[in-house]
């Protein structure tokens, strides 16, 4: 796969979390420490999901190049 930004190779990878879902939330939206950390709300996309005990694992590519990271969430 290819960079889209720079159109060098990517390195496959992935990242983990440790019990909790890794999510994306739009700009305007403050983090909050008080919520549960498998909460996903209207406009948050997870990007993995919620595993108490063993977290879990997203597959990324990581450019060397321009230090971006692509995942795809569906």
């Amino acid at each position: 796969m290819q960079c889209p930004y720079c159109q060098q190779v990517l390195i496959k990878g992935h990242i983990q979390t440790r019990g909790e879902v890794i999510k994306w939330l739009p700009a305007e939206k403050e983090v909050s420490f008080l919520e549960s950390r498998g909460n996903i709300k209207d406009g948050e996309i997870a990007l993995g999901h919620y595993h108490f005990l063993t977290g879990d694992d997203v597959e990324a590519y990581r450019c060397q190049n321009c230090h971006k990271i692509i995942i795809d969430y569906k």
